[in-house]
């Protein structure tokens, strides 16, 4: 194909654009899966980041690109590595993928040891809140089922089940209660579903 033909011919993996981005960056947000191996077996660094602190794990997590995933993390990508703009740090793989709801993807870093309870420092928020946030209860299933704390809040006090109750997200209010998430460390003006005193322990 064109692209190895092109890198058989001497042209460099690892070049960036005026934004810092790589071939593989390019690759990764599209889930170009067989780009990325011939782009990885030909020398690209696989935590390449672009000028914004996006890697390509990154990318290909916040566009659920599973198979780009699976092959950028047997290359060596960090999984756990937290995006950096002007030396502050952001999201991880993970938090992209369970901001925008793409289960495989989420299934496939925790497969590999993602570690749940990393803060996104940008939103002081873990994967988990970021779900409860959005009402996706599947991403937060999958992960309370691999160890991630109900209870741990952002910076502000603000826990999964605040946020879940905040959006009026019933599945996920019930799901974190199912869990044992405290109801004790509620504040008031977050309780929202109090028509549905069982989803809030309530009675």
């Amino acid at each position: 194909e064109a692209l190895t033909t092109a890198l058989n011919e001497g042209a460099d993996p690892n070049r960036r654009d005026e934004d810092g981005y790589a071939p593989l960056l390019y690759a990764a947000s599209n889930g170009h899966a067989r780009c990325i191996d011939v782009l990885r077996r030909h020398g690209a660094d696989v935590n390449a980041a672009a000028r914004c602190g996006r890697t390509p794990l990154n990318t290909a997590a916040a566009g659920g690109h599973t198979e780009a995933i699976k092959i950028l993390i047997s290359a060596g990508a960090l999984v756990d590595w937290r995006e950096s703009w002007n030396g502050s740090s952001f999201a991880t793989a993970l938090h992209w993928a369970a901001a925008n709801g793409q289960y495989s993807a989420v299934k496939a870093l925790l497969d590999v040891g993602a570690t749940c309870d990393k803060l996104d420092t940008k939103h002081h928020a873990t994967a988990l809140v970021l779900a409860c946030t959005q009402g996706i209860a599947y991403i937060a299933k999958a992960l309370l089922d691999a160890g991630a704390d109900a209870d741990m809040a952002n910076r502000e006090g603000v826990t999964a089940l605040m946020k879940a109750s905040e959006g009026g997200f019933e599945d996920c209010v019930k799901l974190l209660l199912e869990r044992g998430a405290l109801v004790d460390v509620f504040p008031d003006d977050f309780v929202k579903l109090s028509e549905t005193d069982e989803l809030v322990g309530m009675g």
